[in-house]
C-alpha cells in the first residue's frame, strides 16, 4: 500500500468516546517519513515504515475537524463493537490508521486507551 505522498505515513487518532460523557474534541497527527520510497542507499525498513522512536526521522502535522470524518466513523464502530462484545467502554483511545493512494483509510492498531469508570 502506497500513501499519496510517496512516503510511509501513519495517522494516529486520539478518539474521545462521546458515550463516555466527555465533551473533548478528537484530534490526530499525520506522521510521515522524511525519506521517500525510492531514497537511494537507505534500507527497506527505513523507507517503508514510520519509526516514531527515532527522533528527527519523521514529520508530523495536526489534523482536526472534517479531516477526521472517515476515521472517526471507524473509531466509533470499533468502540461500539468492543462495548457490545466485552462490555468495555473506552473514555479515550489512540488508534493508528494508514491511507492508500485513493484516500481510503485502514485501521492497523491500537496504541493506548483509558477505560471509563462506572
Amino acid at each position: 500500500m502506497y500513501s499519496p505522498s510517496n512516503r510511509a505515513s501513519t495517522i494516529r487518532l486520539f478518539y474521545h468516546n462521546p458515550r463516555s460523557g466527555q465533551t473533548k474534541n478528537n484530534y490526530a497527527y499525520y506522521l510521515t517519513n522524511k525519506k521517500d520510497y525510492f531514497a537511494p542507499r537507505v534500507g527497506v525498513k527505513e523507507r517503508m515504515s514510520v519509526c516514531t522512536s527515532v527522533e528527527g526521522s519523521f514529520d508530523h502535522f495536526a489534523m482536526k475537524g472534517k479531516a477526521l470524518k472517515g476515521i472517526e466513523r471507524q473509531a466509533l464502530s470499533l468502540t461500539n463493537f468492543i462495548f457490545k462484545s466485552y462490555g468495555i467502554r473506552f473514555e479515550t483511545i489512540a488508534l493508528d490508521f494508514v491511507r492508500d493512494e485513493f484516500g481510503d483509510s485502514y485501521f492497523i492498531g491500537c496504541n493506548g486507551f483509558t477505560i471509563c469508570d462506572y
